[in-house]
């Protein structure tokens, strides 16, 4: 998946560098949606900051993420932004290679 920001292309996807920009995120807060629907910006933010820094190379800064998601509040659908990034993130190998090894336990 790929999204423009400020006319530049950023490719979404999530891979081992996009994880260490992911480690201070609990998926539990996920849940508390269901009660607190404001926390669907916060998991969006997290999430796609973690999506756009998939590269070494390229590093994407909060600050571009908020304006983007600023945009998608404004013109768009976030809750169809934050289901995408939550198949992105069951289809990476490494989620789906952490999945494994807790079956396995």
């Amino acid at each position: 998946m790929n999204i423009k920001i400020k006319e530049k292309d950023y490719k979404v996807e999530f891979t081992f560098n996009s994880f260490k920009y992911l480690d201070e995120f609990d998926i539990s807060t996920i849940e508390e949606m269901q009660t607190k629907p404001f926390k669907i910006i916060g998991v969006t933010e997290q999430l796609l900051f973690g999506a756009l820094n998939n590269n070494p190379k390229v590093v994407v800064t909060l600050d571009v993420v908020d304006e983007y998601l600023e945009e998608v509040l404004e013109n768009g659908d976030i809750s169809e932004l934050l289901n995408t990034l939550m198949e992105l993130l069951q289809e990476s190998n490494f989620f789906k290679n952490l999945q494994k090894k807790q079956v396995e336990k």
